[in-house]
């Protein structure tokens, strides 16, 4: 008997052993697109790493990201967590009616952080007198949907949030909740069942919260394509998912996207993996769009601003994006040199609370 658990100890050394000099020895993979992220890989070290433990959690992260078959294995290992009855995994939820949603707890809210950033747009407008602040922060779809979550699914207080907002700004503060939760009862599709995003209708219903008067007022969506799988099945891959179709309602428009000429729409996105990227190409610092309407209206965003900014065209003469991830210079400095008159917040909430980037606000 002991033989018999020797050898099997020993074979399954073996067997991680040549697992693991397999990944070190293959190429290393440097972006999943599956997973819309970039994949660890190894750096140089020196021997403080070591007896630091970076290079030890960095190995761990490597071999994760690098495992061969990576997706096959995860895919089956969540097909399996799934008929144990799990609905908890790769902080996802496994939700009704095909619908996954992102866990995003009270825990992974920086309430402090969420507060100093409040602080920063209201100091953004200090001495601005003649500038208008509007802030729209988009609640999580599990916020929305929370007829779908899985039995005693627990997601973020987004009504403690805003309470906090409405108290702190100084500007405009614009909660679409009660708009999308009874556009949900209606039926509408407002998130994507696969991915974080709202849709392109959800982001209507955001419009018509933010414009009452609106100058867009025909909304008549051209589907794009109808088979989108988001970033949120990328994290567990179960093959039983229902794509998702994406739609744009307005035409085609010539932007700027850092300096160089683009397009508001990018087709060729719909042959890549995250086809949300169809909404301007994905994520950049600055993005400029030339609209129909008057003023210049300054857009401090994450990426659920993408699918949105069409339907402002019709309002704006000019429109300015900025992404505090990747923009490097001063926004004041913009807004005083671009003649700005309106400036506009759109996070997702608990991304909006999550973000150091806006730090950089105040430099």
């Amino acid at each position: 008997m002991k033989d018999i658990k020797f050898t099997t100890f020993y074979l399954s050394m073996m067997v991680l052993f040549f697992i693991g000099l397999a990944i070190l020895l293959k190429p290393a993979s440097d972006y999943s697109e599956n997973e819309n992220r970039t994949l660890k890989t190894l750096n140089k070290y020196n021997v403080s790493d070591i007896m630091e433990g970076v290079f030890q959690e960095d190995l761990a992260n490597f071999l994760c990201d690098q495992f061969p078959k990576r997706d096959a294995a995860m895919a089956v290992s969540a097909c399996i967590k799934t008929m144990l009855g799990k609905r908890d995994m790769q902080d996802t939820y496994i939700g009704e009616n095909h619908y996954y949603f992102e866990k995003v707890t009270d825990d992974d809210i920086n309430v402090e952080n969420y507060k100093r950033n409040l602080g920063r747009l209201n100091a953004l407008c200090e001495n601005r007198d003649a500038l208008s602040m509007t802030v729209m922060l988009v609640p999580s779809s599990g916020v929305i949907l929370s007829d779908c979550l899985p039995a005693f699914a627990s997601i973020y207080d987004a009504d403690a949030l805003y309470d906090m907002a409405e108290l702190m700004l100084e500007g405009t503060m614009i909660n679409p909740s009660e708009a999308l939760r009874a556009a949900h009862a209606r039926g509408e599709y407002i998130y994507y069942r696969t991915d974080h995003h709202w849709t392109t209708y959800g982001a209507y219903i955001g419009y018509t919260c933010l414009m009452e008067d609106g100058a867009y007022t025909d909304y008549n969506p051209t589907s794009v394509c109808d088979d989108f799988l988001g970033t949120l099945h990328s994290r567990v891959l179960l093959s039983d998912a229902k794509c998702d179709e994406v739609f744009i309602a307005t035409e085609d428009a010539a932007v700027s996207i850092d300096g160089q000429s683009s397009t508001l729409y990018h087709m060729d996105a719909l042959g890549v993996k995250d086809k949300y990227q169809v909404f301007l190409g994905g994520n950049y610092g600055l993005v400029e769009l030339e609209g129909q309407g008057n003023g210049t209206l300054l857009i401090l965003k994450d990426s659920f601003a993408n699918c949105f900014v069409p339907y402002l065209l019709s309002d704006y003469e000019r429109i300015i994006m900025v992404d505090m991830r990747f923009y490097p210079a001063s926004v004041a400095n913009l807004i005083d040199t671009e003649n700005i008159t309106d400036v506009l917040v759109l996070y997702e909430l608990n991304n909006f609370a999550n973000d150091k980037n806006l730090a950089k606000l105040t430099m």
